[in-house]
């Protein structure tokens, strides 16, 4: 099976701060891409959204880089 990996390659910027980088949707690891999931009641199954991803399917990360001094 096939499968998608990205990478991040740290390059320090012209000045020390905080950078944001949002990565590619990726199906969503709770509900497998579906946007729901299967929710047990008394004598009942109910199809609910996932929490995880919205009922979307999809989850994005969101990476926060802190660039600092070497020595602190």
């Amino acid at each position: 099976m096939s499968r998608k990996t990205q990478m991040i390659e740290l390059i320090p910027p012209v000045r020390a701060g905080r950078e944001v980088i949002v990565g590619h949707p990726q199906q969503c690891g709770r509900c497998k891409g579906n946007g729901w999931l299967w929710r047990r009641t008394p004598g009942d199954l109910v199809k609910t959204e996932c929490p995880d991803c919205g009922g979307t399917g999809e989850v994005r990360a969101i990476i926060t880089i802190d660039w600092e001094a070497a020595g602190k």
